[in-house]
């Protein structure tokens, strides 16, 4: 049985992602412009990070321990006048520190084309990460 024990709100939010930090202290959502990083002990809104540019979407996300690092994967559109099979075979990842600035950038091109990648996450311990597109998958030694 389920007890509610707070909710979390934001105007217009059309979440698509939701990710709790390991020890449960953190929840990171995402929509398709805006990642949200609450606190979940009092539901408080901790910071925002927009994408801009509107070419771009979030499609996944993860958080390492006490959310001193987040991870997004971004989705790069290039619209309807590209072809099909090269409409969606650009990427970005970005890594987020806790305050939610922006430490790392991947840029990512992929001949296999997917509005859902790439497609991130951590190690249990949070030293590595890893990203998945739909021809590779990536590991990287964390900061």
């Amino acid at each position: 049985q389920g007890k509610l024990i707070g909710s979390f709100s934001q105007e217009n939010l059309l979440a698509r992602k939701m990710c709790f930090s390991p020890e449960g202290n953190y929840l990171g959502l995402i929509d398709k412009k805006t990642l949200y990083l609450f606190e979940t002990k009092t539901g408080k809104l901790r910071w925002e990070y927009f994408l801009e540019k509107p070419e771009m979407s979030f499609v996944s996300l993860e958080i390492a321990g006490q959310a001193k690092k987040i991870m997004v994967g971004v989705d790069f559109d290039k619209g309807i006048s590209a072809s099909p099979e090269e409409r969606h075979t650009r990427g970005f990842v970005y890594l987020l520190d806790a305050a939610g600035k922006s430490v790392w950038t991947k840029e990512l091109s992929y001949k296999l084309w997917g509005i859902n990648y790439p497609k991130v996450q951590f190690s249990p311990d949070g030293s590595k990460f890893y990203i998945l597109t739909r021809g590779k998958a990536y590991l990287y030694q964390g900061n």
